[in-house]
């Protein structure tokens, strides 16, 4: 009788450590299932944002040849332009279709002849044409992407040309316009990590112009399965790339052989435990940091100085806000690439300019801050401070040959003297900043009376 009671008793044990075991590696691998497939969206967005970076600088290069037939109309004065000898170097080896001339607007030029002579004559200045806005700016105009007659999908860029005379007054002579080959340009664009990796990708424009033509370039992709998307822009032409991994999100081979293992030792649930753990921590630490500077994020730097300054680890230092100066016209006058190459640049400098020890981030748009712990909070601070305007100061070069300058401005509160918790140094840091923008930019101020007394009248 007691035999068969403890035979029960071990039975029932056994099934119920099975039953931990077994429910402890179901939840294990449904978390390392579900992780992972964070973690394969995650990467596939970055890999589809190098792509459509990869595509924006291929097409960009190509379009940009419209300059130089610029360049080439100018040369000769605008008569007597020798396209064919000239384009039949530019086409060679990229994706260009055709090339025109179109002096007063109309075609009188083109390469290849032989395949496009239908377009000499054509008003590129009619109201009926995308390209007749063009004579009114200077800069080149993007059409497309639209279909041609014999079926091929392009984008055509398309710049106004001006001549100067002997007397400096520049004269619009015409058109330029260089159209390439849509599909060509992303297949020959496309790094070959999408097709080594396994995707099914659609690229499309978010916008046509005809509604009757199919510009879409696809690859194995099915409408209907979970991807992930990115928008960007072709010169003006906005565009949508889709993707997903043609062996799903998850590879769930792994699952099953995980699951066996589950069944064999209860120390596959203690991996899976530790692998998620690991993830876990990746996937907070990336959200720590600013994906385009690589500082420190506007929560993770607020936190790490108020952990700082409850942790009575030092005595005296400063907390800095820096701001670009005139950042909003680099964006207006170079464009957002340049002001992200600004922000990148400003990073570098703290990141160079202060110590291992020190807490650096970005809070907001321009926006960074630095604190310090030193022990003379003016001479070091000072110098400290002085060193990153120095370094800061470079010109932003524009296409147009001419160059914009970059520099900051740097506003300071000193610790104990100008406060001791995260709010007062802030307030006083700012307005320190303010007071130095007033000053005239590209330098640092200090928190003092004076700044105090401003502020109070603000």
């Amino acid at each position: 009788m007691l035999k068969k009671v403890f035979t029960a008793i071990h039975r029932h044990v056994s099934f119920a450590a099975m039953a931990i075991v077994i429910c402890a590696g179901a939840l294990g691998l449904v978390t390392y299932y579900y992780t992972s497939y964070a973690s394969a969206h995650k990467m596939s967005q970055i890999i589809l944002n190098n792509e459509a970076q990869s595509l924006q600088r291929s097409t960009a290069r190509t379009l940009d040849q419209v300059y130089w037939l610029e360049g080439l109309v100018i040369g000769a004065d605008g008569d007597d332009v020798d396209l064919e000898a000239s384009a039949a170097q530019l086409l060679h080896g990229t994706q260009v279709e055709y090339v025109l001339l179109a002096p007063g607007g109309i075609v009188s030029d083109v390469y290849p002849s032989d395949t496009y002579q239908n377009l000499l004559g054509l008003n590129l200045y009619a109201k009926d044409q995308d390209t007749s806005d063009a004579q009114n700016t200077r800069d080149a105009i993007t059409t497309g992407p639209y279909g041609l007659s014999n079926g091929d999908k392009v984008i055509s860029s398309t710049l106004s040309v001006w001549i100067p005379n002997s007397s400096g007054v520049s004269k619009l002579w015409g058109l330029v316009s260089v159209t390439i080959n849509y599909p060509k340009t992303i297949e020959a664009a496309l790094s070959s990590t999408i097709g080594e990796e396994g995707y099914a990708y659609e690229i499309y424009p978010a916008k046509t112009s005809s509604d009757d033509v199919d510009i879409t370039v696809s690859n194995g992709y099915e409408d209907g399965n979970d991807e992930e998307t990115t928008q960007f822009f072709l010169n003006h032409a906005e565009f949508v790339l889709k993707a997903y991994p043609k062996s799903g999100w998850v590879n769930l081979d792994v699952i099953e052989y995980a699951a066996i293992a589950v069944l064999i030792a209860s120390v596959v649930v203690g991996l899976i435990a530790r692998h998620v753990q690991n993830h876990l921590a990746t996937l907070r630490k990336d959200a720590q940091f600013d994906e385009l500077t690589g500082l420190l994020n506007r929560r993770a730097a607020m936190e790490d100085v108020e952990s700082m300054l409850k942790s009575n680890s030092f005595e005296t230092g400063a907390f800095m806000m820096l701001d670009l100066d005139h950042f909003k016209d680099i964006n207006d006058t170079l464009g957002h690439q340049a002001g992200d190459t600004a922000l990148k640049h400003a990073a570098i400098v703290l990141k160079t300019c202060c110590r291992s020890s020190d807490i650096t981030g970005r809070i907001g748009g321009d926006e960074f801050i630095a604190f310090l712990s030193c022990a003379d909070t003016t001479t070091f601070v000072e110098d400290r401070a002085r060193t990153i305007c120095d370094t800061m100061r470079i010109m932003m070069p524009a296409k147009d040959g001419t160059s914009v300058p970059l520099s900051c401005s740097i506003g300071i509160a000193r610790i104990p003297e100008d406060g001791t918790t995260l709010t007062e140094l802030y307030e006083h840091a700012d307005a320190a900043l303010y007071a130095c923008k007033k000053a005239g930019r590209d330098s640092f101020s200090f928190y003092d009376e004076d700044v105090a007394d401003d502020r109070e009248s603000r």
